[in-house]
């Protein structure tokens, strides 16, 4: 997945969708002991979340701690999702 990239042992940055521009916001992903995924970004970006996930081989109900720096669409409108 292009969108992946490890950044560091169990680190890894998921580039997302907002507004139709691919990349223009990003995600991260721990993996370890307790996932964490730090933003959702938009609503529009759920697939691509969920992408990451898989291939890191993390379910959706394998997520510890979903984690929000503040609530503009482009970091927390997929939140519900």
């Amino acid at each position: 997945m292009e969108e992946l990239k490890e950044l560091g042992a169990n680190f890894y940055q998921v580039n997302l969708v907002d507004l139709d521009h691919p990349g223009r916001t990003t995600a991260y992903i721990i993996k370890g002991e307790k996932n964490i995924l730090i933003e959702t970004g938009a609503s529009r970006s759920n697939e691509v979340i969920s992408q990451a996930l898989e291939e890191l081989k993390i379910g959706l109900d394998q997520l510890d701690y979903i984690i929000v720096t503040h609530i503009h669409l482009d970091h927390a409108g997929g939140a519900g999702l």
